[in-house]
């Protein structure tokens, strides 16, 4: 009786300490589509990240036709911010998503992202749904340098004038 007793407050324990999985894994079918409304035609090879409620759950690079496939387990993170980034890029948030419709959705995101605005004009943040931190992206060539290389191997660059 008292083996019985012990594996049942065993059991007990086990179970509500997190030993058992939190949540199904999330598998993601995506694309990255060029926006129409910007000039904006190299969404080849980019990194697609998955942030729950701040800490990186997943990642993976865009295949040709700019498709992407991502897992990851959810751990009753509150919000899923999906971003991009990629060479010349910077990291940049696509969508905040509260909740998934099913265990493997497929999605489409835009970049640059839709966005809102609001009866003031301003843009709406996607994440938090304010206006008052949110600034233009000004999407513009890198400068022209030189790139100088000394003897010992150094490498500098300097603005062509």
């Amino acid at each position: 009786m008292r083996i019985i007793s012990s594996f049942v407050v065993f059991s007990i324990v086990l179970l509500s300490s997190g030993w058992l999985p939190k949540s199904l894994p999330v598998h993601i079918k995506g694309q990255l589509k060029s926006n129409p409304k910007y000039e904006w035609n190299n969404v080849d090879n980019l990194q697609v990240l998955v942030k729950g409620d701040g800490n990186l759950l997943a990642k993976a690079i865009t295949k040709k036709g700019c498709n992407f496939e991502i897992t990851f387990t959810s751990n009753k993170e509150k919000y899923f911010e999906f971003y991009c980034t990629g060479l010349g890029i910077d990291t940049l948030l696509l969508e905040c998503v509260t909740s998934f419709e099913s265990d493997s959705p497929e999605m489409i995101f835009y970049l640059p992202a839709n966005y809102r605005k609001n009866v003031l004009g301003q843009v709406i943040c996607i994440k938090c749904n304010k206006a008052d931190k949110v600034y233009k992206i000004v999407y513009n060539n890198s400068p022209i340098v030189t790139r100088i290389v000394n003897s010992k191997g150094d490498t500098s660059y300097s603005p062509l004038n």
